[in-house]
């Protein structure tokens, strides 16, 4: 673990590859997510209030700081 933290070839070499998985995770979201709602039902109201609690709860977090 502290060999790949010292080397500089390897940080460069894996980031294609991390980049990679986060295109991949981005799809994935993207592409599944809304087909997921559609087929259980799932309104975008309940997520819209996590997402909404959430950011209040950071924002909160930050002016107390």
């Amino acid at each position: 673990m502290h060999a790949w933290l010292s080397s500089p070839i390897l940080m460069v070499l894996s980031f294609p590859l991390l980049y990679a998985v986060l295109l991949l995770v981005v799809h994935g979201v993207v592409e599944f997510a809304p087909r997921y709602i559609r087929e259980h039902r799932v309104s975008y109201r309940p997520i819209q209030t996590r997402v909404a609690d959430l950011l209040l709860i950071i924002r909160l977090v930050f002016r107390r700081g």
